[in-house]
This record gives structure tokens, C-alpha cells and sequence, in this order.
């Protein structure tokens, strides 16, 4: 090799060697730059462990091109989840100063603390919706973050309720005499422990998985609301894997189209005149609004959706009342609904046969869309309506399958105050509807029947679903 060869290949040598000395130097700074960041997590975290703060940590969910379809995540590029920055166990103050400023973030990147209260662990997300204006709250035990769930384990049941403004519970209940009503389901309240699955058709209780979804629209009822499952946190993790609560104020508002020809007021609810005629359509469209806001931020992966008012305050055979339920194969199912002593079918919103239907003037108001003037509401017709009170005109006719607890009788409409649903139905559309189906056209606002409850099982039909009823399995109402 002559020397201009010797030259040009020390010249290419010493170009490489500088090109892969500029790679290392490069590294070097990332490496640095990773053993930085999780140095400044964990000493976060040790932060927090030395002023008596224990925090367990879920990682963020992936970005969403990342996401395994079907998933539900709450966060997205349009919405934030805020850490709980409180212990919520009574008597123990709240997390301030560093504690405070450690959990306080803006970037959804960052991990969600899993925050201990005085009693136990548990997951708390919340949701603010300042467009919408609603907020919603997540309670989840931390050994649930990373469980695999799979159709072969035990059904999931997700209990439900909207509870209104306007004594809800009944005279003289709160929401702990509500909450021990719908624990009587799942636990024997008796004992204070499970309940005893020999007395029990197919396991009882412990053969499920329960969670629990409640809205509540008042802002201070919401803030109890919150108070009273954080004070009482173990209580509500020895029975519910999930609990999500809703507010949303606006899901109050009447939103009445306005006609040119019409005068549209709003009406003053309360539970002293909440039956009245008159005010039926703007009634029962909130209270639709209402169920569906509930089930499209609760329902997740759970197969059967039990809806309860806040005002049932107990079930006959409450031991295997799932169990029924559940075992019975039916789509949507009512039990029977009794109130004190005397009334045996409460819910009359649980039918089947003919109603009646408007005679030419109301059509013609309908038709005008003068709704102020409309006060149509739906009424039975004798001989051709049939209502569980009906089931025991003659009992001693009855067959021995008719005396079954189990015995089920198709119906065309159900009441909303005890409601079993297999939740695959909610998903392929089957809401409660808002307005008035039956009898509706393009050119009406809506019709004359079947709104909220009443409309579920006419929706249902067509996708192959169909509703019954249990005459001789009773819950009641607050009398």
C-alpha cells in the first residue's frame, strides 16, 4: 500500500472511531436522564412513606392507539383523571403540605396513586366533566387493577339506583337504611357475614361478583354521598369489587321544546305530586334520562344489571332473590312490588294486553304539538289489561308451577322499581326511552306510550328479547 492509501485509511479510522465515541456520549446522557427519573419517583414515593403515607401505584393506561379494543378508559386526550388528594377514613384530617403537592398533577403520563385510608386501601378516581357538567367517581380495590376477568368465573351482578332530590328514601330513611336494603341482597345483615349458601338455590350470594353504581344530582347529597362509603370503606369492599357514583345536575332540567304555538313552563316536581297526571311526560322523561346516564358510566363487564329504587326498603326470600333472578334465563325480569299492607301490586307500570288510546281531539293537540294543553295519560282497559293483582282473583285454581316462587308470566311492559336485566342487552342498544314511542310520527314531538320502563320492552322485542314478571316473588316499597 502506498502512502496516500495509508492516509485514507487512517483518515476513514479515525472518522469511525469519532462517529461511534459520539454515539456513546449520547447514551450516556439518556442513561442519565432514566436513572434520574426513577430516582425522583421513588424518592416521591419515599416522601410519602416517611410522613406515614403509604402509596401503591397502577400504571397509566396505554395511549390510545395503544389500547386493546373494547376497552373503557377513562382517560383520553380530552379528559383527566384527579388523584385523591384526601384520607378519606374519619377522624384523620387530610393529606396536606408535601404529601399534597406530591399527589397534585396535570400530565395524564403520570401514575394514579392508590391512597390508604385510616381503614384500608382502595382506588379512587375522579372525573370532572366541566363541558358536560357532571362528575364521576371510581372506587376499586387495588388487587382488582390487575386481575384477568373471564366469563368462566363467577357471574357478575351490578346493582343500580337513581336516587332523586326529594326524599328519596321514603320519610324518615337515609342512605345507610337504602344501603342496608340492598345489602340484605348480598350479605345477611343478621349475622354480619355471608350468608348461608345451604338456604340457597345454586350458592346464594357468594356465588357472585356485585358491583355498585349511584347517581345522585344534589351537589351536597353527592359530597354525603361520598362521606358515608369512604368512613365505611371495609363494610363496602367485603361486598362490592366496584363502586361508581354520578352527578350530574343537568340530567335535572326539563329541556321542553319550545313551539311557536305553545307555552311551555316548567314543572315543580316533588313526592307529594309526583303521580299526578299532568306532570307524567316531564317526570318520567328525567327519570329515563337519568337511568341511561347511570348504566352508560357504570356497565362495564358485568353480565346481569339489577336497578332498585331508593325507596324499596326490603325482598321476600332476600337468602336466594338473586339466585332466582338469575336462574330463571329470562331476559328482563319484574318481581311483584307491595306496599304496606294492603296495596299487593304497586307497580303498575308492569303490564300486559291493550291500553287505551287518545280520542281525535288529543291527536289533534298532539298533532299541533300543543303540549301544555296534553294531559293524555295511558289508562287500562277492563277485561283487556292484566296486572299482577290479577294473579290472584282466583288462587285456588292455581296449578303447582303457578305457586312456584320461580313462576313467570310474559308481560309487555315493565315497572322500573325492582328491574333485572341481562346487561348484554343494554349493549346492542335497549335503552329507556326519553319520550313517548307508541303512537309518535315526524310530525309529532312524540306520542302517547311507552316512555321510560314502559318503552324498554318494546325496544328489546325486535333484537329477539322479551320481558316477564315473578307474581310470587315480592320486594316492597316504603309504605
Amino acid at each position: 500500500m502506498n502512502n496516500i492509501g495509508v492516509r485514507k485509511y487512517n483518515l476513514y479510522l479515525a472518522i469511525g472511531l469519532l462517529f461511534i465515541f459520539i454515539i456513546f456520549i449520547f447514551n450516556i446522557e439518556n442513561i442519565k436522564s432514566t436513572y434520574s427519573n426513577e430516582s425522583t419517583t421513588f424518592s416521591s414515593a419515599a416522601a410519602l412513606a416517611k410522613a406515614g403515607i403509604p402509596v401503591g401505584y397502577k400504571k397509566p393506561p396505554p395511549p390510545p392507539e395503544q389500547q386493546p379494543s373494547g376497552t373503557n378508559s377513562l382517560v383520553n386526550s380530552k379528559q383527566t383523571i384527579k388523584p385523591t388528594t384526601k384520607n378519606s377514613g374519619s377522624g384523620s384530617g387530610g393529606i396536606t403540605g408535601l404529601a399534597t403537592s406530591l399527589l397534585s398533577y396535570d400530565n395524564e403520563e403520570e401514575e394514579v396513586p392508590i391512597i390508604k385510608t385510616e381503614h384500608r386501601i382502595f382506588n379512587k378516581e375522579e372525573y370532572i366533566d366541566d363541558l358536560y357538567k357532571y362528575t364521576k367517581i371510581i372506587y376499586k380495590q387495588p388487587n382488582l387493577l390487575k386481575t384477568i376477568h373471564s366469563s368462566s368465573s363467577k357471574p357478575t351482578i351490578l346493582i343500580l339506583s337513581t336516587i332523586s332530590k326529594h326524599l328519596p328514601y321514603g320519610p324518615d330513611r337515609t342512605i345507610a337504611d337504602f344501603i342496608k336494603t340492598i345489602n340484605s341482597l348480598i350479605y345477611d345483615i343478621t349475622k354480619n357475614q355471608p350468608q348461608d349458601t345451604s338456604k340457597t338455590s345454586s350458592g346464594g350470594p357468594s356465588n357472585y361478583k356485585f358491583s355498585l353504581g349511584l347517581s345522585i344530582n344534589s351537589p351536597s347529597e353527592f359530597e354525603e354521598l361520598q362521606k358515608f362509603i369512604e368512613i365505611n370503606d371495609v363494610k363496602f369492599f367485603k361486598r362490592f369489587d366496584k363502586i361508581t357514583l354520578l352527578s350530574s345536575p343537568e340530567m335535572e332540567n326539563q329541556h321542553e321544546i319550545k313551539f311557536e304555538n305553545d307555552i311551555t313552563e316548567e314543572v315543580e316536581l316533588n313526592r307529594d305530586n309526583r303521580h299526578d297526571d299532568h306532570k307524567q311526560r316531564v317526570r318520567r322523561r328525567i327519570i329515563a334520562k337519568n337511568r341511561n346516564f347511570l348504566i352508560s358510566n357504570s356497565l362495564e363487564i358485568e353480565q346481569f344489571t339489577l336497578f332498585l329504587d331508593s325507596d324499596i326498603v326490603k325482598f321476600d326470600n332476600s337468602l336466594n332473590f338473586i339466585d332466582i333472578l338469575v336462574n330463571s334465563n329470562k331476559d328482563i325480569i319484574v318481581p311483584r312490588i307491595k306496599r304496606g299492607d294492603f296495596i299487593t301490586d304497586y307497580d303498575r307500570n308492569s303490564w300486559k294486553g291493550l291500553r287505551t288510546k287518545p280520542n281525535e281531539e288529543q291527536l289533534a293537540i298532539m298533532d299541533s304539538n300543543v303540549w301544555s294543553k296534553f294531559d293524555y295519560v295511558p289508562q287500562d282497559i277492563p277485561g283487556s289489561t292484566w296486572h299482577f293483582a290479577d294473579f290472584d282473583s282466583n288462587p285456588d285454581s292455581h296449578t303447582e308451577e303457578e305457586k312456584k316462587l320461580n313462576h313467570v308470566v310474559p308481560l309487555d311492559s315493565v315497572g322500573g322499581a325492582v328491574l333485572f336485566f341481562k346487561s348484554i342487552i343494554y349493549k346492542q342498544g335497549v335503552i329507556f326511552p326519553a319520550s313517548y314511542l307508541i303512537g309518535t310520527s315526524w310530525e309529532r314531538m312524540e306520542g302517547y306510550d311507552g316512555i321510560e320502563t314502559e318503552g324498554v320492552c318494546y325496544l328489546a322485542k325486535p333484537l329477539g328479547y322479551s320481558c316477564w314478571g315473578m307474581p310470587n316473588l315480592n320486594a316492597y316499597h316504603v309504605a
